[in-house]
């Protein structure tokens, strides 16, 4: 948004991802149907789609509803719809909130294995310094 420029663009055209601590997953949609919901060029839809219920392991899940998943999987379809949106830059807000050592360590790898490679900017916000140091080059402490 910039108003001195008139610029207005609704929040699917902004080419930005934004992974909530909260995962903010849409209820009334399955888990393969909220991936799908982020995947910006349709022609593409069900491919993009079914590679990113691969990548998560979200497959066996995929007709359920985010009530019924684990806080994990939770967490692994909003990372997974995120991606989809193949976005320009990502805001992360303390992604791993909520989620026990033992799934947070394999979600965070999956994550920094994908943000090693991924050429857009990335603003992590964290309560956990030692998330920070491991995965961040910089940052700002408040």
């Amino acid at each position: 948004f910039d108003s001195a420029r008139r610029i207005h663009l609704p929040p699917q055209k902004r080419l930005i991802g934004v992974l909530f601590r909260d995962n903010a997953l849409f209820p009334h949609m399955t888990v393969q149907q909220n991936i799908a919901a982020g995947v910006r060029k349709r022609t593409e839809r069900g491919r993009i789609t079914t590679e990113k219920l691969r990548q998560f392991g979200l497959e066996a899940v995929a007709e359920q509803y985010p009530r019924t998943l684990s806080p994990l999987q939770r967490q692994r379809t909003a990372l997974a719809r995120l991606l989809a949106s193949d976005p320009e830059a990502i805001l992360l807000d303390d992604p791993f909130q909520g989620l026990s050592l033992y799934e947070k360590t394999p979600l965070e790898e999956e994550l920094t294995e994908f943000l090693h490679d991924y050429g857009g900017a990335v603003i992590w916000a964290s309560r956990d310094r030692g998330e920070v140091y491991r995965n961040c080059r910089y940052a700002c402490v408040s």
